[in-house]
């Protein structure tokens, strides 16, 4: 997970989401225990702005009191992006372990839980998933404050998403200690159903998009493979930001396309010739 959170950060640029973490829903998320449900389609940067919620509570809550002697203890973060292209699968047992771990290393009774698991499971086999929830609510008292964000719900695997619901409706009804729970996800009838009175932020295209011409900006600034073409910064972002539709993904792999330009007239022959479907550009890709 650490590795898919490297990733996704690199996506994301310093003032990117902003828009999201100053909005007065996410401040009551952030605030108050409950939970926050973003909506948005496929490619539209939900990820990049999970990646950005991340980073806002792993970092910025330990440098507003780092200085501080009588501190309050830094609030838990978990998280987990759904893939379906992992080679492991995405199932909610593989989810529990993934953040039971990750919370066992935050724990100040380091890696206890773990212990436990392998008392419960006689170290011969791998705990159950009832012993995984034990221990998962164990280290919420633990911890105290805690912060969960699940990324792409829709990609979990189908046969799974009745036990995901559980382990969301579980998240959701506990209060012996504060849980604030962040999920993103495509708009599924079976999430709109079951998050009916979960606060949602639906993902706006023109809210998106300053990001992406943001992104793209930054990209022709940085990369040197695109920054011999800033002379045409201005077409390229236009097009891109175009033909991205409000799909982070999309405009990522649009400035790959452009980098591997070497002449003018390929650079304006590809842009006139730019694709506007993920999978289309797959496609070229492969």
């Amino acid at each position: 997970m650490k590795q898919k959170q490297a990733e996704t950060q690199k996506l994301r640029k310093e003032g990117t989401g902003r828009w999201l973490l100053d909005g007065e829903k996410f401040i009551e998320w952030q605030d108050n225990a409950g939970s926050l449900w973003i909506v948005g389609p496929s490619g539209a940067g939900k990820s990049v702005l999970s990646s950005a919620v991340i980073n806002n509570q792993l970092f910025d809550d330990r440098r507003l009191f780092k200085d501080q002697a009588d501190a309050p203890p830094a609030p838990a973060v978990t998280f987990f992006y759904f893939d379906f292209w992992s080679q492991q699968g995405e199932s909610v047992e593989n989810v529990l372990r993934r953040m039971v771990l990750q919370l066992s290393a935050q724990s100040p009774y380091l890696y206890r839980a773990l212990d436990k698991l392998y008392t419960l499971s006689n170290g011969h086999t791998l705990p159950t998933y009832s012993d995984l929830l034990q221990v998962f609510a164990q280290l919420f008292q633990e911890l105290g404050r805690t912060y969960i964000v699940l990324d792409a719900l829709d990609e979990c695997n189908k046969s799974d998403l009745e036990k995901l619901l559980a382990l969301v409706l579980m998240l959701w009804t506990w209060t012996r200690t504060p849980v604030h729970l962040l999920m993103t996800s495509q708009l599924c009838c079976i999430f709109a159903e079951s998050f009916a009175d979960v606060p949602s932020v639906t993902l706006e295209l023109n809210a998106v998009q300053d990001d992406i011409v943001f992104f793209i900006t930054n990209g022709l600034q940085t990369k040197f493979s695109l920054g011999i073409w800033w002379p045409k910064a201005d077409l390229i972002t236009t097009r891109v930001a175009q033909k991205s539709k409000g799909m982070f993904h999309l405009a990522a792999c649009l400035l790959i396309k452009l980098s591997h330009c070497n002449w003018e007239d390929e650079l304006d022959k590809t842009l006139g010739n730019l694709l506007d479907d993920l999978f289309g550009i797959y496609n070229r890709f492969l």
